[in-house]
């Protein structure tokens, strides 16, 4: 745990097998309210701790969910293909905090016969998110769909995302995934505000990347060649272009960068006349840019949407 101008305030839990300790953080997320925090292990269970790091009990799962979220007063858990054959046929499992209600299970798929093997790729390309209107969206890239599901565990499809000779759902190993991303499309980093997409897409022959923006109002798409670095242009400070990670609260995005490529680029930037809104932003970050060394630990960056 940090606090907001990155001091370090403490350790959450500890790694081992024992009562209170977590092999692995697969994912976590926050009850704000009630200030827990619910850690995922990938030995199938979840770990709940005060914000203070007190250990307050474990709830085994018969499943492998590979994503976690808090919301409504419940947890959601999210499988990635082609696991939620292990996981009792389901994509979303719901379970509630306070037991007012049953375990719930949507998006059940397995219709889709897969056998899991020791070899089986494991490819959690999915998004999900809060929205403003009491649902979120989860959107699974193997299966085009933006699904909106409300508190009441209704699930209505709003967008299709589909690309052009895009990766096929059915790839199973790690070799059938490798020769397909040589001839075929993929979509990953996927990200949903108010008003846009956000994604990138990797392309073959010649292998390149590429960052799009989608208008969610008329379709609108930008797109930006990640080989001329143009992903959201960032005129704010002067510093490196935005790459949207995800949330790190409702209406705030985040993403990291190097200390190295922070500082090698800031010392580029004196040579240069670049123009740039604000100077005290830019005075800030060239100390904090300054001031690092290339071994420290990524820097978080904060976008606060209007």
């Amino acid at each position: 745990m940090f606090s907001v101008n990155g001091k370090f305030i403490r350790n959450i839990g500890i790694s081992g097998r024992g009562p209170g300790e977590y092999s692995d953080v697969m994912d976590f997320c926050l009850n704000r309210a009630e200030q827990i925090i619910y850690i995922l292990d990938p030995l199938g269970k979840i770990l709940s701790y005060n914000y203070s790091g007190k250990y307050l009990k474990t709830i085994n799962l018969t499943c492998r969910p590979a994503g976690l979220l808090f919301f409504n007063n419940m947890l959601w858990l999210f499988s990635a293909w082609p696991d939620y054959y292990l996981n009792n046929g389901f994509c979303i499992l719901v379970i509630p905090t306070d037991k007012k209600i049953g375990t719930t299970y949507l998006l059940n798929r397995n219709w889709i016969n897969a056998k899991r093997t020791p070899n089986t790729l494991v490819y959690p390309n999915y998004f999900f998110a809060k929205n403003s209107n009491n649902s979120i969206s989860f959107f699974e890239e193997k299966f085009d769909t933006i699904y909106y599901i409300d508190s009441q565990f209704k699930v209505t499809p709003k967008f299709v995302i589909k690309l052009t000779n895009e990766l096929p759902w059915n790839l199973l190993t790690t070799t059938e995934y490798n020769q397909a991303v040589k001839t075929h499309n993929a979509l990953f980093d996927f990200l949903e505000t108010k008003k846009y997409f956000f994604f990138s897409v990797m392309i073959p022959n010649p292998a390149s990347t590429y960052f799009f923006v989608v208008s969610k109002e008329n379709g609108e798409i930008i797109k930006h060649n990640t080989k001329d670095k143009q992903y959201i242009l960032n005129d704010l400070d002067g510093g490196l272009t935005f790459i949207p990670k995800g949330f790190a609260s409702e209406n705030v995005l985040y993403s990291s960068i190097d200390c190295f490529r922070l500082k090698e680029y800031m010392e580029g930037l004196k040579s240069k006349n670049q123009l740039f809104k604000n100077a005290s932003q830019n005075n800030r970050l060239s100390q904090l840019a300054l001031g690092s060394d290339i071994s420290d630990n990524p820097i978080l960056v904060f976008l606060y949407l209007k």
